[in-house]
Formats: structure tokens, sequence, C-alpha cells
């Protein structure tokens, strides 16, 4: 930027001068053996303006008349100066000079103003990117933090979970190893015991799997999904636990369009949501399973009169081995953890509303519309 201002300020001194100079050359008038300035020519013509001047000298150097400002010894570098050769038409050879000269001190200043300009703009760009470089970096470092946390945390909660049943498998293993006297009853209870144990490993382990699927990007694990023979076979698979916990199961299955997605996945998360109402439920209470199509989404839904969430818990019940009462409930603590996540995967989300001792609602809404790479791998298959 200082070249380019500092070239065409030059440029445009450089054109001045010369003007100046060839009406220099115009104002004179060749006589036999010299030539002699018309004085009025210059003022005719209108050039010269304050901080301009012309002087003309003869083939010796003398000065042999000026007009305007005349740069001296003080002030000669504040003056742009060109000179030209004055030539004798008739014997075409040089008689003297002309030198046109402006002022530049504002030109100068015209500079001087850039620069600092320039300078300012330098030290405000380079004091922004320290800046937004120290935030971004402390944003970083936060990020970074906040998933180390949540690494932490979840390791140290998936190693509690596994701690019990592997407890009671070792200890029930080693009771029998060390037990001389066999006895049908004993070991059969501690057979019961380890196989409990190890069920409980494989449903956990088998949550975390499903945790760690959901991260992935969803484009080769997109198929077309009839979403209403999915809620009837939810409905047909638990059924049966419904009515061993005498509670009312209803579901409403209208016309839904084909969705695309991953067909086990909407299962699961669907499954999830209705052994969650299942556990929290009492007996005599009712479950809904509908689902709806809203404008540009499919809105799954399940209803229950169970003992309901505390509003300083609704934030709570989708992180990961959150439970509201441990000892109501044998399970993992990952069910609406892997719904949140596997709706999001599908581009959507949940949401749980809540009355204490009233009942709660779980609404998990997935768009129809597939985002961009979906639609080209669909398109391509």
């Amino acid at each position: 930027m200082h070249f380019i201002v500092t070239g065409i300020v030059h440029e445009e001194d450089a054109s001045r001068l010369q003007d100046i100079a060839h009406a220099g050359l115009r104002s004179v008038v060749f006589q036999s053996t010299a030539y002699v300035i018309d004085q009025a020519h210059i003022s005719r013509t209108g050039l010269l303006s304050e901080g301009q001047g012309l002087e003309w000298f003869d083939s010796h150097g003398h000065l042999v008349s000026a007009q305007g400002m005349k740069p001296n010894p003080a002030t000669a570098t504040e003056f742009a100066t060109y000179t030209m050769p004055i030539v004798d038409p008739g014997t075409r050879r040089p008689v003297g000079t002309v030198m046109a000269s402006i002022w530049a001190a504002e030109e100068r200043e015209r500079i001087a103003y850039v620069d600092y300009g320039l300078i300012a703009g330098v030290l405000l760009a380079f004091t922004g990117f320290a800046l937004a470089g120290f935030a971004f970096s402390r944003w970083a470092a936060q990020v970074v933090n906040e998933s180390m946390r949540k690494l932490r945390d979840f390791t140290a909660d998936a190693s509690h979970e596994l701690r019990g049943p592997i407890a009671a498998i070792s200890m029930n293993a080693d009771a029998a190893l060390r037990d001389s006297e066999r006895d049908a009853a004993r070991d059969l209870r501690r057979f019961e015991a380890i196989s409990d144990g190890a069920a409980q490993i494989t449903h956990l382990l088998g949550d975390l799997l499903a945790l760690a699927a959901a991260e992935r990007p969803l484009e080769r694990d997109v198929f077309a999904i009839d979403l209403r023979e999915t809620l009837q076979k939810v409905a047909a698979d638990y059924r049966p636990v419904f009515e061993e916990a005498a509670i009312r199961f209803e579901v409403k299955t209208p016309k839904l369009p084909t969705y695309y997605g991953n067909p086990d996945q909407i299962y699961r998360m669907i499954s999830n949501l209705v052994e969650n109402a299942a556990r929290y439920t009492p007996s005599g209470g009712t479950v809904l399973l509908e689902a709806e199509q809203s404008s540009g989404d499919i809105r799954i839904s399940v209803h229950d009169t169970g003992i309901g969430i505390e509003s300083q818990n609704l934030d709570r019940v989708f992180d990961r081995f959150w439970r509201a009462d441990s000892t109501k409930t044998n399970g993992t603590g990952l069910g609406l953890s892997i719904v949140r996540a596997l709706a999001q995967r599908h581009g959507g989300d949940v949401k749980a509303i809540s009355t204490y001792g009233s009942g709660s609602s779980f609404v998990v809404t997935l768009p129809l519309r597939l985002p961009t790479r979906e639609k080209s791998l669909l398109t391509m298959s």
C-alpha cells in the first residue's frame, strides 16, 4: 500500500511538472542570438498556482528569468523539480534549460499519513490477531478440558458399573472353587449370580457400543424404513412386559411416509423409550406410544402415567449413567443417553416433558428431509 500510494503521488507530481515545464517552453521567444521570456504567457495559461514555479537558464547555467516560487538551498529538499532543454528551432541547438518546480511537502504529508495509517493498521491487526489467537486458544483449551473431563467421568462411571457384576462373578466363582462339598442348590444360586453378572456386563457393553456407533457418520447406514411397521414391532416385543406388570399399553400407528435412516438404531431408540416408561410406571398405569407427521418431520412420542421427573432433573435425564433413583431400577443409566445420541445422529433430537408425580412424555423429532450427502448416496444407489 505504501509503494502504491507513493507511486501514484510521484506520478501525479511528474505529470504536473511536465505540464508546467512545457508551459515554460511555450513562453520562450527566440531572438537572433538569445531568447527572452513572455512573462504574460504563464499568467494567461493559468498553469502556475500557489506552490509552483518556473526558472529559465541560459546555456551556461545562468538564471535568465523566474516566475512563481523558487527553490533555495534552505528549502530545496521541499521541492520536486523537472528540467527540460530549450532548443533553438532554427539551429536545432540547445540554448538553455527550463526547470519546473512544485512544493512537495503536502505530497510527503499525504504519504506520511498513509504510512501512519498503515503502521496503525498493522499494529491493530497484530493486536487483533493476538487477542483472537489468545481467545481461540482459551476456547480450544476449554473444549479439550471439557472433553477430557467427560471422558474421565465416563470412564469412572463405566468402571463403577462394571465393578459390581464383575465382583459378583468373581466372588461366586471363587466360592464355588473353594467349596469342597458339592451342593446342587448352592451351586445353582452361584451359577445364577454368575449368569446375572455376565448378563449385566453384556447389557452394559451393548449400550456402550450403541453410543460408539452413534458417533459415526450416517451416510453408509441409510435405508428405507417403514416406521409404522417398526412401531408395531416394538409394541409386539414389549406387550408381554406390560401385561406382566399390569400396565395398560396403547399404540397409535397412523400411516407414515417412508423414512430413511438406520433401522436397527431407530428400533433401539423407540424400544429404549418404551422400556424406560415400563420401568417407571407402576401397576395400573398407562403407557402410550404414538407417532405423527408434522411439517418437515416425524414425531415419535412415549407418554406414561408413572412417577414423573422433578423439574431440576429434566436436563439431567439424558446424561450418561444418570438415574433418578438407582435403587428402583437395574438399568445401566444409558438408555436415554442412547436415545438422544441416535436421534442426533439422524439429524433430530429428543426432549422430556414431565410433571413430578403425574407422568412423563418423551418426544423424538426426526427430520424427513435428508442431509445433502445422504441424498446423493441414495441417488447413486
